[in-house]
C-alpha cells in the first residue's frame, strides 16, 4: 500500500486548520460564544500552523530544508499546545485561585502598549476559566490541544518520511 504524498498530507493539514478556524468563527458568530484571550492566541497558532502547511505544500519536497521546515511546523504546533494546556489548567483551578478578569482586548489595545497586551493575553484571565461549550465531555481548549498534538505528529511524520 502506497502512502499519500507529502503534498497531499500538507494540503489535508491545511484544510484541517481552515476547518478549525471556520468552526471557531461559527461558535463565535452563530452560537454567540465570545473568545477569551487564550482562545484568540490558540486561533492565531492554528492559523500559523495552517499557513506553514500551505507553504510546505508548494515547497520542493526533495531537499533537506523541508525536513527542518516540518520540524519547525511541529515546534509551532507544540507552542500552540502549550497555550491550550495553560488554558485547560486555568479551567481546572478552584474559583478562589482564578486570575482576575481583565478589560476587553479592544480596550487594552487602545490603552496599553502591544508588548504589555501580549503578556496579559498569554497569562490568561478569569474569563478563560469559563467552560461554555463541550463536545463528548471535552472543552474547546481540550479539543484544541488534541488538534495541536495531531498537527505536531503529522509534521514530525512528514519530516521523517522518505520522499
Amino acid at each position: 500500500m502506497q502512502l499519500p504524498s507529502k503534498r497531499i498530507i500538507s494540503f489535508l493539514a491545511f484544510l484541517a486548520s481552515v476547518a478549525l478556524i471556520a468552526f471557531a468563527l461559527y461558535l463565535e458568530m452563530y452560537i454567540k460564544l465570545d473568545p477569551c484571550p487564550l482562545c484568540i492566541i490558540q486561533r492565531v497558532f492554528i492559523m500559523l500552523v495552517g499557513v506553514l502547511f500551505l507553504i510546505a505544500l508548494v515547497l520542493k519536497q526533495h531537499t533537506h530544508f523541508t525536513r527542518y521546515y516540518y520540524y519547525f511546523i511541529a515546534f509551532v504546533a507544540v507552542l500552540g499546545g502549550m497555550v491550550s494546556a495553560r488554558h485547560i489548567w486555568i479551567q481546572s483551578l478552584p474559583p478562589d485561585q482564578l486570575p482576575s478578569c481583565g478589560a476587553g482586548l479592544r480596550y487594552m489595545l487602545e490603552i496599553l502598549p502591544v508588548n504589555q497586551v501580549a503578556t496579559m493575553l498569554f497569562q490568561g484571565t478569569g474569563e478563560c476559566a469559563k467552560v461554555t461549550w463541550r463536545f463528548l465531555t471535552l472543552s474547546i481548549p481540550e479539543w484544541t490541544l488534541i488538534c495541536f498534538v495531531g498537527f505536531a505528529l503529522v509534521a514530525v511524520w512528514q519530516a521523517l518520511r522518505k520522499n
